[in-house]
């Protein structure tokens, strides 16, 4: 953050607005990309862990298939998984023959529980929570519900 409080994003804008769109895939809800959500999101994702998230898009991967469509020696593909696994961007889940495959997680339900329980007690969590109820505000000027007559 900048002295006029301004937040600086480490992360391409644009990249983060394609990141929270495929997220919304996952579960078919819109999560408007409003400026405070993608600032929450820079906050916790590197441009190399954003970069993989992309690549992965929205389909559902073995771990094989993730590390070759990362490009990536494994000895470099296996801790940033691994930390996208904890943030909860990646969620795994089971075939019928119990192997595991990998998914980006949608926005609402899944991320968002996942990295508020991944930040507790880490130096980032007071300002996430502060971008995210930015988020929610903005959320408030936008969304309108019937008033009651």
């Amino acid at each position: 953050m900048t002295k006029d409080n301004k937040v600086v994003l480490r992360n391409k804008k644009g990249d983060l607005r394609k990141l929270v769109i495929l997220m919304n895939r996952q579960n078919k809800r819109f999560m408007p990309p409003f400026e405070p959500i993608l600032q929450a999101i820079d906050l916790v994702t590197t441009p190399e862990e954003l970069a993989l998230l992309l690549k992965m898009g929205t389909a559902l991967y073995s771990y094989e298939q993730a590390l070759a469509i990362s490009g990536m020696s494994s000895e470099k593909f296996n801790p940033l998984f691994e930390i996208l696994k904890q943030k909860a961007f990646i969620r795994t889940q089971y075939t019928e023959t119990g192997q595991e495959q990998y998914t980006l997680n949608p926005f609402i339900v899944g991320w968002f529980e996942g990295i508020v329980t991944y930040l507790l007690g880490k130096p980032e969590e007071k300002e996430f929570a502060r971008r995210y109820m930015d988020f929610l505000t903005r959320c408030e000027t936008v969304i309108s519900f019937p008033s009651e007559r």
